[in-house]
């Protein structure tokens, strides 16, 4: 039978929250928090939103958050999920999106940044984060770090439950060292009685940044670089990171 691989989270949505349930999304969120200023009045734009998991613990803290993502079918469970008065969900690109009302804040978080692959799409990401920022707000986010070029081909099998699923992901990691990429072939399989069933494929290609890369565009669209830091550190990023953190100020 021919391989059926789907749009990114188009399938696997519905077991996002599962397969993610162990993510600390709360210390990730006071991590964010710790680089910030404490003020309730502040508006914060989520690129890249998924199920809406950080914007739950930031909607505690600013007045107005807005979530972007791409794919309908992960806003569907943030809507049902994460749904407070103080968060509004958008269903548009993140590198092309432009708001009639600035914000203090955008984050984007997960390696997001990562899924945009082209010139085009890096650039306008920063272009129109810039655009959408007040004077003097903050955009950050994470990101893979360069040291995952050093990768070579990377499988792994896990396993995930609640009280009405059981799913095994099988990831196999290939990168395209000539195109600086690496696509990632999740196959994801579902326990319906005594075995694994209803088998669906999703291929995720992503683009590995060096932050001088990142600096770059970011520059190149008029952004002031502040710092960065390994991921839920604050050492300083280097090479050998295996994720990071950049801080940049409009």
């Amino acid at each position: 039978m021919k391989d059926v691989v789907y749009k990114n989270f188009k399938k696997s949505s519905r077991y996002y929250d599962i397969i993610y349930s162990s993510k600390n999304y709360k210390k990730e969120a006071e991590y964010i928090l710790s680089f910030l200023n404490n003020s309730k009045k502040k508006q914060i734009l989520d690129l890249g939103c998924g199920t809406g998991s950080h914007l739950k613990y930031f909607s505690k803290k600013f007045n107005s958050c807005t979530g972007i993502d791409m794919s309908k079918e992960m806003l569907k469970y943030a809507k049902i999920k994460n749904n407070f008065s103080n968060i509004k969900y958008l269903n548009k690109d993140i590198s092309a999106y432009k708001s009639k009302k600035k914000f203090d804040i955008i984050i984007s978080l997960f390696h997001v940044v990562n899924y945009l692959k082209t010139k085009s799409e890096i650039n306008n990401f920063f272009y129109n984060s810039h655009f959408n920022l007040k004077e003097g707000g903050y955009l950050i986010f994470d990101f893979w770090n360069s040291n995952l070029r050093n990768r070579k081909i990377d499988r792994k099998i896990k396993y995930f439950y609640d009280k009405r699923n059981k799913i095994k992901r099988i990831s196999v990691s290939r990168f395209q060292k000539h195109k600086n990429l690496t696509r990632v072939r999740f196959t994801f399989q579902e326990k319906l009685t005594s075995k694994y069933e209803n088998i669906f494929k999703e291929d995720h290609l992503m683009k590995i940044y060096s932050l001088n890369t990142l600096k770059r565009y970011a520059l190149n669209n008029k952004f002031h670089y502040l710092n960065s830091f390994n991921w839920l550190s604050k050492k300083k990023l280097t090479i050998n990171s295996k994720a990071g953190i950049v801080i940049f100020q409009k």
